[in-house]
């Protein structure tokens, strides 16, 4: 699946590279830096949960909600960013 997202980025980096515009540089850093955000939106996700599975048994039931709330906020910025863009 990543190896298709990578083949995507490609061919669309490609068309345009191809193309007759004046925002190709303009173009080329917009899908670079959404890239960027989506590969950052994915590590909010690895980190939310490993922390999860990490910190189930060591925490109160309080500071457990409370370390999983902040965790989704995080994530769920990372995502709203993204598809702000």
């Amino acid at each position: 699946m990543k190896t298709e997202y990578k083949k995507k980025i490609k061919e669309l980096m490609k068309k345009i590279e191809n193309q007759n515009s004046k925002n190709k540089e303009l173009e080329r850093k917009m899908i670079e830096d959404l890239a960027k955000d989506c590969a950052e939106y994915i590590s909010s996700i690895i980190k939310m949960e490993n922390t999860i599975s990490l910190v189930k048994t060591g925490l109160e039931a309080n500071e457990y909600q409370e370390t999983i709330t902040n965790l989704d906020n995080r994530r769920a910025d990372t995502h709203n960013l993204v598809l702000s863009k």
